[in-house]
C-alpha cells in the first residue's frame, strides 16, 4: 500500500472514464483508509473529495450520483428535499392524529 489513496485509472465497466467525461477534474479513488471508493475533483478549492461512493462496486448508478449532486443541479436537489421534508411532515403528523384518535377512543371505551 502506497500513500492514502489508488487512483482508479481503469474499470470493468468505463465508469471511471465515464465519470472524467462528466468533467475533466473529477477522478474516482479507492481509500485504503475508509475503505471505499470516492470521487474526488482536481479543481476544488478546499480539498478534492466530492462523495463517498454509497455501493461496494463501481457502476452505472455511480455514474447517475455525480450527475445528480452536482452544483449545477443544486436547486433540483434543494427542491426534492423540501418536497420530501413536506412529505414527511405530513405523514408524521398523520400519525400523531390518528394516535391521539386510538389514545382517546381507549381511554373513553374504559369509562363508559
Amino acid at each position: 500500500m502506497y500513500g492514502k489513496y489508488h487512483i482508479v485509472r481503469g474499470d470493468l465497466f468505463g465508469i471511471a472514464r465515464r465519470i472524467r467525461e462528466i468533467d475533466k477534474g473529477y477522478f474516482v479513488a479507492y481509500s485504503y483508509k475508509h475503505k471505499r471508493f470516492e470521487v474526488h475533483h482536481r479543481y476544488q478549492r478546499g480539498g478534492s473529495f466530492c462523495l463517498a461512493v454509497p455501493f461496494d462496486r463501481l457502476d452505472a448508478r455511480l455514474v447517475d450520483l455525480v450527475l445528480k449532486s452536482r452544483v449545477q443541479n443544486a436547486d433540483k436537489v434543494f427542491a426534492q428535499i423540501e418536497r420530501d421534508n413536506k412529505r414527511l411532515l405530513k405523514q408524521e403528523k398523520y400519525k400523531a392524529v390518528k394516535n391521539a384518535e386510538n389514545q382517546t377512543e381507549r381511554l373513553f371505551s374504559k369509562i363508559v
